[in-house]
């Protein structure tokens, strides 16, 4: 009877654990694409982000080409900033590891980056703490930073960072603001509990603008109503003109959007969907042949009693 019961639960056992596995695999994948396209939303549909390397490889162009493509400048800002009557918002950024310290606190391989005007125009994000540049800082260059929600809990602990001063790669900047704390639950394409932001001017004292290995970046908003591959197709014959290329010329940058990364992600994700069904099935299976086994041998057990 005991030995019964023993085959009964084990039956059932394997049943539950290849049910069980399929819930929890298809449960983390669920989560895990929910959470890269909410991140990839957050980017913005109506944006796009010119940059020297592209998302995306199409095979036409070699990867040792684009290394030696120069990097996007300030020139390159002006010119559609100046010249696009598409975009409704213009930012240019640039970005380097730098020491940041506060006190003894040392965050010694800090992103810093230091923004034009408009970024809060182009990116998502909110402030948890004090406040964002104004137009006169950015202008003028102010040493005032705004910080991410990670490092300024590196640096400053329980103590409250807001007015406190900080030094960048050993610049005194005093920090204004701490952005909204993104959190480790949620999957992001972007770096911001870890960034700190500086206006332009004042990074331009110890970031290198000039650095051809740099990844710079320009984000452009669209205005209302146009369409994304418009502000694309304009912002492409602005810089080729500005960087002075010839018809026949190649461009030697890359226009991004949001589009790009859910078109290769959709492919990504039709994989681990199939490799999930797989491993799904192959617990089916396991759990099959247990419970085939555990049924043989019973009816091994009583074929004098069945007559076979």
């Amino acid at each position: 009877m005991k030995v019964n019961k023993l085959r009964t639960f084990l039956s059932l056992f394997g049943i539950t654990i290849g049910i069980f596995c399929i819930i929890s695999v298809f449960t983390v994948l669920d989560w895990l694409e929910k959470s890269i396209r909410d991140s990839i939303d957050s980017m913005g549909s109506n944006v796009i982000y010119v940059q020297k390397f592209p998302w995306t490889f199409d095979g036409n162009i070699e990867y040792w080409d684009i290394l030696r493509w120069p990097p996007v400048s300030m020139n390159d800002y002006q010119a559609v900033k100046n010249k696009s009557v598409k975009a409704e918002a213009v930012s240019f950024i640039i970005g380097e590891n730098e020491r940041i310290k506060f006190r003894n606190n040392v965050a010694s391989d800090a992103i810093v980056a230091g923004v034009t005007d408009d970024l809060e125009k182009v990116v998502s994000f909110e402030i948890d703490k004090g406040r964002y540049f104004t137009p006169n800082e950015y202008s003028s260059g102010s040493n005032v930073a705004v910080m991410g929600a990670e490092v300024a809990e590196d640096l400053f602990g329980d103590v409250d960072p807001l007015d406190k001063e900080i030094k960048i790669a050993g610049r005194k900047a005093r920090v204004i603001g701490v952005l909204k704390k993104e959190g480790q639950g949620a999957i992001s394409l972007s770096n911001v509990d870890q960034i700190t932001i500086v206006p332009i001017k004042f990074g331009s004292g110890f970031i290198n603008l000039r650095n051809r290995f740099s990844d710079n970046q320009m984000i452009i908003r669209a205005k209302p109503d146009v369409p994304v591959q418009e502000l694309s197709d304009e912002v492409t014959m602005v810089l080729r003109a500005s960087r002075r290329l010839k018809p026949t010329e190649k461009t030697n940058f890359s226009v991004n959007n949001a589009t790009m990364l859910s078109q290769g992600f959709d492919a990504v994700f039709k994989g681990i969907t199939l490799g999930g069904w797989l491993i799904g099935g192959f617990a089916i299976l396991v759990g099959g042949f247990g419970i085939a086994n555990i049924m043989f041998v019973s009816v091994r057990e009583r074929t004098n009693i069945i007559g076979i």
